[in-house]
């Protein structure tokens, strides 16, 4: 792979995971009419509708930074030690989106709504486990991405991916 294609990559990895993020929501909103029949295609829809765009805010950020030349690259993404602005930005909107998540799942109904929604975040047979090892599991996923966070910020990757 030559030094320009590389270079091409890591500068817009994030337009690819708008793109997979769009798609994930372009596929569930066909959800709902697969699994649980034509009238619940309304609230799938919605839920892929507040997906793409909760989960496309760091993305965006991402890309507002590189683009603006405040980030060179998403590997500038991996060092938040050496404070950029959109790198900052990017940690801070992931922070309050888990933090946002975890409000959602455990005091606004969200294992619930998503038992009602088979398929939307896992497989639709998922549901089988009882409530609190799910409970569980979001625990430990919104944990490994803040303390993932905090590792990076104190003990950066080493070295010019330039």
């Amino acid at each position: 792979m030559t030094a320009s294609v590389l270079g091409a990559i890591l500068k817009y990895f994030w337009l690819a995971m708008l793109l997979v993020t769009g798609w994930n929501a372009y596929h569930w909103q066909f959800m709902g009419g697969r699994i649980q029949g034509p009238g619940t295609h309304a609230s799938y829809l919605a839920y892929a509708l507040y997906y793409s765009l909760w989960a496309g805010i760091p993305w965006a950020i991402m890309g507002a930074g590189i683009l603006s030349g405040d980030a060179r690259n998403v590997i500038d993404f991996l060092k938040p030690a050496d404070g950029q602005a959109s790198v900052i930005a990017v940690y801070v909107s992931r922070f309050a989106l888990d933090l946002l998540l975890g409000y959602w799942l455990y005091f606004r109904d969200g294992f619930t709504k998503m038992a009602d929604h088979p398929g939307i975040f896992r497989p639709a047979d998922i549901f089988n486990r009882p409530p609190l090892l799910e409970a569980f599991y979001w625990a430990w996923m919104i944990l490994f991405i803040l303390v993932t966070a905090v590792l990076l910020i104190f003990d950066p990757v080493p070295g010019n991916w330039g």
